[in-house]
């Protein structure tokens, strides 16, 4: 996985997830192994979300990505994709 070589924990088995603010409604962070790539000190909870819909937004809920997480995250694939 991309994020392994970011990361202390170099497993094949690191989870990347989408998790929710439980401050916020619809604001998504995105984790791995449970710890937000962001470090955010909010307590989040776990979501159905797959990790392809980051981004997404519907009509009628206008999710909100934390711009941190999004910054990391891109950086990763651009990591990967070099």
């Amino acid at each position: 996985m991309f994020f392994n070589m970011f990361f202390k924990k170099k497993k094949k088995s690191d989870e990347i997830t989408i998790r929710e603010s439980v401050t916020s409604i619809w604001f998504y962070h995105i984790a791995v192994n449970g710890e937000t790539l962001c470090k955010t000190p909010n307590i989040t909870m776990s979501t159905a979300i797959p990790v392809k819909c980051w981004g997404l937004r519907s009509e009628h809920i206008h999710e909100k990505y934390c711009p941190e997480c999004t910054e990391k995250f891109k950086k990763e694939i651009n990591i990967c994709q070099t």
